[in-house]
């Protein structure tokens, strides 16, 4: 997505820039250049949603695979929280009586 996010604005900053340069020696009308420059902008967020979408790749533009949902971790068994609280427990009691 992000190579596309570069490679429209290089071409839309290009195209922009040839149509600011063409108004003044082909002698189009004013707005020509904010319908560049507008169009310019209303299709970049096009270009991302199909960014998001599609894949190209050198088979050609294919849509991207659907992610499988993520299985959720198992949960530990209690047992072992139960050592572990007690096994704490235990020491920070040591280190009191030590101290």
């Amino acid at each position: 997505m992000f190579r596309v996010a570069g490679a429209y604005l290089a071409v839309a900053f290009a195209a922009v820039e040839g149509v600011l340069t063409s108004v003044h020696f082909a002698h189009l009308p004013d707005w020509s250049f904010r319908l560049a420059l507008g169009a310019a902008v209303l299709g970049f967020p096009v270009a991302m949603v199909l960014a998001w979408d599609y894949d190209i790749t050198p088979s050609g533009i294919e849509r991207t695979p659907e992610e499988p949902p993520v299985q959720p971790l198992p949960e530990p068994p209690l047992r072992r929280w139960t050592i572990l609280v007690v096994g704490s427990l235990i020491l920070g009691g040591v280190l009191i009586a030590l101290r």
